[in-house]
């Protein structure tokens, strides 16, 4: 496996390495410190000292309390295509991680057309505004100056703010969290001593849970309760994925999954869960052989390429995520066979949520 290392590895690995112990107060130390800071912000805007921006529209928060991936785009994704399946107009508010910024906010896409490059965007609005036909996405740090331009420009009923949990600084009507169920909350720490973005007792804040991955729901029961200790009447939803499709990158044709039963296979990835995107692949039935693993968000270079040589020594072709494919265009330049996988994503409660949804969006 070729694996750059990672501070979350360093961190989050069940067995890191015996000098962690040395760096285990240190770490305790910043978690507290860490902590005032967020407890803080989170009583002036629960005093009304600061305030959120209220939108001329409802708006529907994507988030999490731990850091790495959770499903949050996916999601996203989702949640805009079932109201505008629906007959709503919707925009997309995401922060734009990764992107280079110009002016406080930009458009990434109109619903019709592509405005900016990846390396503008950002690669998950990037990604959505490839996959959202009709939706347009706006990125910049500020949602409440985003949300108000995307209100004059195009009239939404539902702006959707992508990893909105701790963008305080924007009202919402629906308070969506995500809750992985493989990872949970980790060890319960605050960063850096652990993963939480906040401690848990701000789980009372949102008004739907979706625990993400779920193979089997009975396996769910434990974290359902934990959750439950912090918001005793917890609505809560699950939600996996599924491959769905590959798509050729050095000729951008469509395939069947069938294509890589079988095959030996290069996992390439730079997203925070990378054995996920394995474990996908072995569903559809390839052989993994090799994985080559970046950071999340890793924007792919030229330098990269003995790297992703090295691990394909042992396979036939790659397979990249979604995600990584756009950053990958012009890297690798038909220098190995590389496909993309794309998924698709199932609340297992669908019909449920959608009424909930829907009845929590709709003017009464």
């Amino acid at each position: 496996m070729r694996r750059a290392r990672s501070l979350e590895r360093i961190i989050f690995g069940k067995n890191g390495p015996s000098c962690l112990r040395a760096y285990r107060f240190p770490l305790h130390v910043i978690s507290s410190i860490y902590g005032l800071g967020v407890r803080a912000r989170l009583f002036l805007y629960g005093t009304g000292f600061l305030r959120g921006s209220q939108l001329p529209c409802k708006v529907i928060s994507v988030g999490n309390i731990t850091l790495g991936g959770t499903g949050k785009t996916p999601t996203v994704e989702h949640i805009a295509k079932l109201l505008k399946e629906e007959g709503m107009d919707v925009v997309v508010l995401s922060r734009g991680y990764g992107g280079r910024r110009r002016g406080k906010f930009r458009v990434v896409s109109d619903g019709n057309r592509l405005l900016l490059p990846f390396r503008e965007a950002g690669d998950e609005p990037y990604m959505l505004a490839q996959r959202l036909e009709g939706i347009p996405i706006l990125v910049g740090r500020r949602r409440d100056l985003s949300g108000r331009y995307a209100s004059t420009q195009f009239h939404p009923h539902v702006a959707v703010l992508d990893d909105g949990f701790q963008h305080l600084g924007v009202k919402r009507d629906v308070n969506i969290l995500l809750v992985d169920s493989q990872t949970g909350f980790g060890n319960g720490y605050l960063f850096p001593r652990g993963p939480l973005r906040e401690p848990l007792d701000q789980l009372s804040r949102a008004d739907l849970f979706i625990i993400t991955k779920v193979e089997e729901l009975d396996t769910c029961g434990e974290l359902e309760e934990r959750i439950k200790s912090h918001k005793k009447n917890a609505i809560i939803f699950h939600s996996n994925y599924s491959p769905d499709h590959l798509t050729d990158l050095n000729g951008g044709k469509r395939l069947p999954l069938g294509y890589v039963k079988e095959r030996r296979i290069a996992a390439l990835s730079g997203i925070a869960t990378p054995a996920y995107f394995r474990h996908l692949l072995e569903r559809a039935g390839a052989k993994v052989v090799e994985e080559i693993i970046f950071p999340d968000h890793h924007v792919y270079s030229r330098r990269d390429i003995p790297i992703i040589q090295r691990g394909m020594h042992k396979a036939e072709c790659i397979v990249t995520t979604e995600k990584d494919a756009a950053k990958l265009s012009g890297v690798i330049k038909g220098d190995f066979p590389t496909m993309s996988m794309g998924i698709s994503l199932k609340v297992i409660e669908g019909d449920h949520f959608k009424r909930l949804l829907l009845n929590l969006v709709v003017e009464p």
